[in-house]
């Protein structure tokens, strides 16, 4: 929240452009809790799950690698077009059965249908996002 405000206060000092049509992307920082734990501790299918919700977005999907820790949890990037990418980091031992996920669109794709397949894949209990516009530019 610090940085929004530097922004802002910036943006009335005429030192940031705050112009929607020069934004480079959209990324989101998404925060779910209470996933199904077989679901999030299988690198295949949380692997799988990425590589659609990226189509979500309209964006197509170029590599993906991912990473099973022992004795669980799974890291996976999605690669996509003009720089898109979803990553995930998976804690199934914890209570909560938390996932750490980020949506970086670039371009005109959307990340919003992304987060709500994700939200159904994970069955997520619930989740907490927070919304970047990325690439303003300091004037």
């Amino acid at each position: 929240m610090r940085l929004l405000t530097a922004v802002k206060l910036l943006a009335q000092r005429g030192r940031y452009n705050l112009n929607k049509d020069e934004q480079k992307g959209e990324h989101y920082i998404v925060e779910f809790y209470g996933c199904q734990e077989d679901i999030i501790n299988d690198e295949k299918k949380v692997e799988e799950i990425l590589r659609k919700a990226v189509q979500k977005t309209g964006a197509e999907v170029f590599n993906s690698v991912s990473y099973k820790f022992h004795p669980q949890g799974v890291s996976c990037i999605v690669l996509a077009q003009n720089g898109s990418q979803i990553t995930i980091h998976t804690w199934p031992e914890l209570d909560e059965k938390y996932c750490a996920v980020d949506i970086l669109t670039c371009g005109n794709y959307e990340p919003g249908g992304a987060l709500c397949f994700l939200i159904k894949e994970l069955k997520a209990e619930s989740s907490q996002v927070m919304k970047i516009s990325r690439g303003f530019s300091l004037i």
